[in-house]
């Protein structure tokens, strides 16, 4: 989550903004939303008080928009072993049980760390090897998990 403060006068949304910062940052540094804030909250010392935007980031946004993971609520349920991999290994790293098929991991709040520990997953319950390029190109879970299958399909193929 990245929280930006516009210059006076100015107006963006946050989708504008990660839209314009895909086109210089990899993909694995790109936020996973952006909270438009009047001003940032101040603790004693004068410091930016992380735990109150958290708070504020919590509460739904002026916009009425809804929590990344509330859009795979109506999602159907994984199909292939894959797909039940991947989507209950992102569910417990991100600590999102909203978390769909049709969620984009970058977006859902998946960061480079949280990428190492999915891949680290999918290695240790399937054998399937992925590299991070791999899992951040994907444009969401379900196609991840389907990488997954096709690669557990041709190790399965070769007798490996």
């Amino acid at each position: 989550m990245a929280y930006v403060r516009p210059a006076a006068g100015a107006t963006t949304t946050g989708e504008a903004l990660l839209t314009a910062v895909r086109d210089w940052l990899p993909e694995q540094a790109v936020p996973a939303a952006v909270r438009i804030v009047d001003s940032f909250p101040l603790d004693a010392n004068g410091k930016v008080d992380r735990a109150a935007l958290t708070r504020d980031a919590a509460a739904p946004d002026a916009t009425g928009a809804p929590d990344a993971g509330a859009a795979g609520a109506d999602a159907p349920a994984p199909a292939t072993p894959g797909e039940r991999i991947v989507l209950d290994a992102v569910r417990d790293l991100l600590a999102r049980p909203a978390t769909a098929l049709t969620d984009n991991f970058t977006k859902a709040g998946g960061t480079s760390i949280v990428a190492a520990r999915l891949l680290t997953v999918i290695e240790k319950e399937c054998g399937v090897r992925l590299r991070a390029p791999e899992l951040l190109r994907q444009p969401d879970l379900r196609a991840v998990a389907a990488l997954v299958d096709r690669r557990r399909a041709a190790a399965r193929g070769t007798g490996a």
